[in-house]
């Protein structure tokens, strides 16, 4: 992809499918994303917490993994952020499973888990709104 920045504009599964067919790699993909936070954070304040490093890390091993071949997870590589609303002043991203949501909110679509291996997406940012 030439335009990295307009990576973040893409859907999940456009980029899912751009990280498999090598038309993007997951790093331009999560590097897109995380410029643009730090492009409109200020003026929303909706990001509270940015995890560049560990989202940058995560996009090799996923780029890694792409390189080797073989089947990938659904999403392997694209980024995601967690709310952070009722988590108090210490929110953080699941160890293991990864949140994922079905239907709408409150009802039986609450959050759900889906083994990490399976989806394989990257955490980049916590976010407060409701």
């Amino acid at each position: 992809m030439s335009v990295t920045t307009d990576l973040w504009r893409m859907s999940a599964t456009d980029l899912a499918e751009a990280i498999r067919s090598k038309q993007a790699s997951s790093h331009e993909v999560i590097e897109a994303h995380l410029r643009r936070v730090e492009a409109v954070n200020p003026a929303i304040n909706a990001v509270t917490v940015v995890l560049g490093e560990q989202a940058v890390e995560a996009a090799k091993a996923a780029d890694h993994a792409v390189a080797g071949g073989g089947d990938l997870p659904p999403f392997h590589g694209v980024p995601f952020t967690v709310n952070s609303v009722g988590a108090g002043d210490r929110p953080s991203l699941p160890r293991g499973p990864v949140p994922r949501c079905r239907g709408g909110a409150g009802g039986e679509g609450r959050h759900h888990h889906a083994n990490r291996s399976r989806v394989a997406v990257t955490g980049i940012a916590v976010w407060r709104g409701p």
